[in-house]
């Protein structure tokens, strides 16, 4: 199951996961153009990742997960660095929170999580050893949303594996 899928990076996953003969399955709001994702003949299934209801449904009979859905930027003018804040935690943290929640309760064998190099902020030579330091909002709540999983796989043996291209 993929989330993102009708992103730059997912749409490019999928049609990946298409060619190896993988049954794709992706979780789409409605507002979503999905016209590419219906000429690869995945499945669709729609809901929203701040949504747990429509996340059991998506992850049903599921053994891995690709999450890409993510707020990258925003579409609407925003105001505040408040409201800026809070637009990414919601999405990127939120949602995210709600995926593995429900990933870890159906059983999933991988929840592949593709993070964001902003996770670790701006630097010269970066290795998964260096400090984390996000300069940006989106960052910032790539990095918690990290976090959380990381916390969740020490807690809980959680199968998660971290990607940030």
């Amino acid at each position: 199951m993929v989330t993102g899928g009708t992103g730059f990076i997912g749409s490019h996953l999928v049609e990946t996961l298409v060619k190896q003969g993988r049954t794709v399955r992706c979780l789409v709001i409605k507002a979503s153009n999905t016209a590419h994702l219906k000429k690869l003949n995945v499945e669709l299934v729609y809901g929203d990742i701040l949504d747990k209801e429509s996340l059991k449904k998506a992850v049903k009979n599921v053994s891995v997960v690709y999450h890409l859905a993510a707020k990258v930027r925003p579409f609407k003018v925003i105001h505040s660095l408040k409201e800026f804040s809070s637009l990414y935690h919601k999405i990127n943290v939120i949602g995210t929170k709600n995926l593995a929640e429900v990933c870890l309760i159906n059983g999933i064998q991988k929840f592949i999580y593709y993070s964001s190099i902003s996770a670790v902020g701006l630097g010269m030579n970066l290795t998964e050893e260096s400090l984390c330091n996000p300069v940006t909002e989106y960052g910032k709540s790539k990095l918690e949303a990290e976090r959380f999983l990381l916390n969740l796989f020490k807690n809980k043996k959680f199968p998660v594996l971290i990607i940030r291209p």
